[in-house]
């Protein structure tokens, strides 16, 4: 009987021996870009050295997915899943299925900084995030943040002010919201769309101190101090150079200056180059592929951009992507919780908040309801991207 206790305690031992390792050789088996207990850059490192040269390519081409919504591409053989862009600086509306869900609407972006309010932005902005991670986008195509240079300017309800240090603190108390929510913000449009006519062959003559003084600071502070993850280059030339292919403006203030390091993706069909575009600065050509994808393979392998260049473009793209959880949880909401009653009623708040009174002529307000019967509310119809 003891003999027999002896060989059992032994071969349980034994046993419990080989599952042991059999575990831990499963463990040592997964690669280091699986691994959520390494740091996010030993998961980029990693990860970039198993892509081949066209899957690099691939990442830093924009398309879209369920017929129109916009992203970076996956890739099933590494398991990388889709970069998810939603469209909304004031509430999110996202495609699927070649249909609109739309989230709840909040004050547009020159109602926000109408608040004069950072915790207002905040809450407002921390509701989106909610949204859009609970819908599986890992990222916002706003704030949009250009100086109002022209308040006839087609876009001015969807910038923030003309004020550059209001500018600035509003867009990163936009950005603290929107991140807090593991959705990475795309500050746009960098630098200096002033207007919309003609954008796309503007070429805006400024000094450095204008840029620094004026254009720049907004994008600064959401930067330096609320760590904006995602910038867009706009269509217009600064200086005689495409923003998308500016070094100054990319590589000098952005990364060396201000140390940003996130990715930079065009404006939509903004890209004008494969190798001046790739050398300066310019990460991911959005929405689709015209100089990006099988003209950047080929320009790699003429040595008109380096490898390293390119690696280093796949991981800035890489790193924004391990931010965001998406290769390890997924969302952390429900879809229920779009236009919850909650964010409705931040919405309403909100609302108040931004309201401003420039003229009170002949004490109209308060309005006298017992003379005022009906009230005309007129809306423009809302212009994209």
């Amino acid at each position: 009987m003891r003999n027999f206790r002896k060989i059992r305690s032994t071969t349980l031992l034994i046993i419990f021996l080989i599952l042991c390792g059999t575990s831990q050789s499963k463990a040592q088996q997964i690669p280091d870009y699986k691994n959520p207990n390494l740091s996010i850059e030993q998961r980029v490192s990693d990860l970039v050295k198993r892509m081949t040269l066209e899957e690099k390519c691939t990442q830093v081409t924009g398309t879209s997915i369920d017929f129109g919504q916009e992203s970076l591409p996956a890739n099933e053989r590494l398991g990388i899943p889709p970069f998810v862009i939603v469209h909304g600086p004031f509430g999110g509306k996202f495609k699927r299925l070649a249909q609109m869900q739309i989230g709840t609407y909040f004050p547009v972006s020159i109602a926000m900084a109408a608040t004069w309010s950072e915790n207002m932005v905040q809450e407002i902005t921390t509701a989106m995030g909610e949204e859009m991670n609970a819908w599986g986008g890992l990222a916002n195509a706003g704030p949009a943040m250009n100086i109002i240079r022209d308040p006839r300017t087609g876009r001015s309800f969807e910038y923030f002010t003309e004020d550059p240090f209001l500018n600035g603190k509003i867009a990163a108390a936009y950005t603290r919201g929107l991140q807090s929510q593991k959705v990475a913000v795309i500050l746009k449009h960098y630098l200096c769309n002033n207007q919309e006519l003609n954008r796309q062959g503007l070429d805006i003559r400024v000094s450095e101190r204008a840029l620094r003084e004026i254009y720049l600071p907004g994008f600064r502070e959401a930067v330096v101090n609320a760590n904006a993850k995602i910038i867009m280059g706009a269509y217009n030339m600064v200086n005689g150079t495409y923003s998308c292919e500016n070094d100054f403006v990319l590589n000098q203030v952005l990364r060396k200056d201000w140390g940003f390091d996130g990715f930079v993706l065009s404006d939509w069909s903004g890209t004008h180059s494969t190798a001046d575009a790739a050398n300066h600065g310019l990460d991911v050509e959005m929405p689709r592929e015209r100089y990006y994808g099988k003209k950047l393979v080929e320009a790699v392998n003429k040595g008109e951009v380096s490898e390293k260049t390119l690696n280093s473009m796949v991981s800035n793209v890489l790193r924004v992507l391990f931010w965001t959880n998406a290769f390890d949880k997924g969302p952390m909401y429900k879809t229920s919780n779009m236009r919850s009653p909650e964010h409705l009623a931040v919405a309403r708040k909100a609302s108040a908040q931004s309201m401003v009174l420039l003229k009170n002529e002949n004490n109209v307000l308060p309005v006298n309801l017992h003379k005022v019967k009906k009230i005309s509310v007129i809306a423009g119809k809302e212009f994209h991207r």
